[in-house]
C-alpha cells in the first residue's frame, strides 16, 4: 500500500519538477516566469534573445534575497532556441532550494521512479509547453490559455550603455535595458553582451522587489538544432500530471516495502 509519505514524497518531487520548468528553467521563453507575476517579464526576456534566431548553451541561474542568501539555484542544465520555441535539459541532483541541494533520499526516490532527468519545451507557435520524462518515455503537457501569452514581437527595447566588464573571459558591453509594451508595461533587466559573441546577452539580471534574478549563459554555439528536438519524441506516451502521480503511486505499490 502507498503510504501518506510516500503519495506526499511523489507530489513533491512532481511539483519540483514542474517548478524548474515553468518558473526557472523557461526564464527565457515567452511561456516561463522570469521573477515576475506575468509572462509579461519571461516575453521581456525572449525578445532580448530573439534577435538570435538560433543557438545552444549551458544555463546556470541564481535567485537571491537583498541580503545574499540564496532562494533557488541550477547549474549545468543545457538549453537550446529554435525560432520561437525552447528546450531546456534539466537535473534534478543540479538544483537547489535555499542553498541546499535535493535531499539524497528524494533523489534516489526520483531515479527509482524515473524523473529525475525531465526536458522542458515551450513551442511558441503552437503555444504549448511540453516536460518529457526520458527514463519514463512519457510527457505531459500544457496548452497556453490566451491570457497567458504575451506578444514578444510587439515589444520596445530602450538600451542606456553602462560600461564594460569582463564575465568569465568574455569581454563584455554592460548595459541598462528597458523593455516595454504598447500599453506602457515595463521591465528594466541588466545586461552582459559578449562582443565576441555578436553581443549575445551571456548574463541577465532583472530585480523584482527584495529578490533578483540572474541568468548565465556558458558555452553558447549558433547552431540550429532539428525541428524534431522541440516536440516529444515518437513513442513517448502522453499523461497527464494526475495520471503520472498514478503511475507513480502503483508502481511503487506493486513493489512493495523498501528497506
Amino acid at each position: 500500500m502507498v503510504t501518506t509519505l510516500q503519495h506526499s514524497l511523489c507530489v513533491r518531487i512532481l511539483s519540483l519538477v514542474a517548478l524548474y520548468g515553468s518558473a526557472h528553467a523557461l526564464a527565457g521563453s515567452q511561456q516561463g516566469l522570469f521573477l515576475g507575476n506575468s509572462t509579461f517579464e519571461s516575453a521581456a526576456l525572449f525578445r532580448l534573445l530573439s534577435d538570435f534566431k538560433a543557438f545552444t548553451a549551458t544555463m546556470e541561474g541564481r535567485i537571491v534575497e537583498a541580503n545574499g542568501s540564496e532562494v533557488a539555484s541550477w547549474t549545468g542544465w543545457k538549453y537550446a532556441l529554435r525560432d520561437e520555441s525552447v528546450r531546456i535539459e534539466m537535473d534534478m541532483t543540479r538544483f537547489k532550494e535555499g542553498g541546499k541541494a535535493a535531499s539524497q533520499e528524494n533523489i534516489e526516490q526520483a531515479k527509482r521512479w524515473h524523473v529525475d532527468q525531465s526536458v522542458v519545451i515551450a513551442d511558441g507557435k503552437e503555444r504549448v509547453t511540453y516536460t518529457l520524462y526520458p527514463g519514463r518515455k512519457v510527457y505531459t503537457p500544457h496548452k497556453l490559455k490566451q491570457s497567458e501569452v504575451v506578444a514578444w514581437q510587439d515589444l520596445n527595447v530602450g538600451t542606456e550603455r553602462v560600461g564594460t566588464e569582463t564575465i568569465e573571459g568574455q569581454a563584455c558591453v554592460k548595459n541598462r535595458v528597458t523593455v516595454s509594451d504598447p500599453a506602457g508595461m515595463k521591465t528594466e533587466f541588466l545586461v552582459w553582451s559578449a562582443t565576441a559573441l555578436n553581443n549575445f546577452p551571456v548574463k541577465v539580471q532583472r530585480q523584482d522587489g527584495k529578490e533578483t534574478a540572474i541568468l548565465c549563459f556558458r558555452d553558447v554555439q549558433f547552431k540550429r538544432l532539428r525541428a524534431n528536438e522541440f516536440k516529444p519524441p515518437r513513442g513517448y506516451r502522453m499523461r497527464t500530471g494526475a495520471e503520472l502521480s498514478a503511475d507513480i503511486e502503483a508502481e511503487t505499490e506493486a513493489s512493495g516495502p523498501r528497506d
